[in-house]
């Protein structure tokens, strides 16, 4: 892991960011958070496998 990538996890971590690695990864963790039933609060996740899609997504909530 290169460094750029370790001071990323590591803000990702302290923000409560969830990383991962594949899309295979992508599925658990997405099925796990929806597992836990509907979030509390006025916070939002947005999951995507490529950055347009997320940025589109972000892009319509604000």
């Amino acid at each position: 892991m290169s460094g750029k990538d370790q001071v990323i996890d590591s803000a990702f971590r302290q923000m409560g960011i969830i990383r991962v690695n594949n899309l295979r990864e992508l599925y658990d963790v997405s099925s796990a958070i929806c597992a836990l039933g509907p979030l509390k609060g006025n916070k939002i996740a947005i999951i995507s496998d490529a950055g347009g899609p997320g940025v589109i997504a972000a892009d319509a909530i604000s």
